[in-house]
């Protein structure tokens, strides 16, 4: 199933954002603590959003995205000035 990101997901999430760094050889890059997501998740204006993938009750994988578009994102046009972004 996939759902929003809850707070009580912020370990799981960041154990699997250690995983895959250190897959990719770059664990110690991951600076962040469980406490700096927990605040980038679920703060009165996040910096990003979250889903997760749960499967038998744990959670199995998750994607983010910003709270907000990069100015050189693009937006189709016919969603431009319509509160897209």
């Amino acid at each position: 199933m996939i759902r929003p990101a809850r707070p009580q997901d912020v370990p799981q999430i960041h154990r699997l954002i250690r995983e895959l760094a250190d897959c990719e050889h770059s664990l110690s890059e991951v600076t962040a603590t469980e406490d700096d997501l927990r605040r980038a998740l679920f703060a009165d204006q996040p910096a990003v959003f979250a889903h997760v993938a749960e499967h038998e009750g744990a959670v199995a994988g998750f994607a983010e995205s910003p709270a907000s578009h990069a100015p050189d994102e693009p937006v189709p046009r016919g969603h431009r000035g319509r509160d897209a972004c």
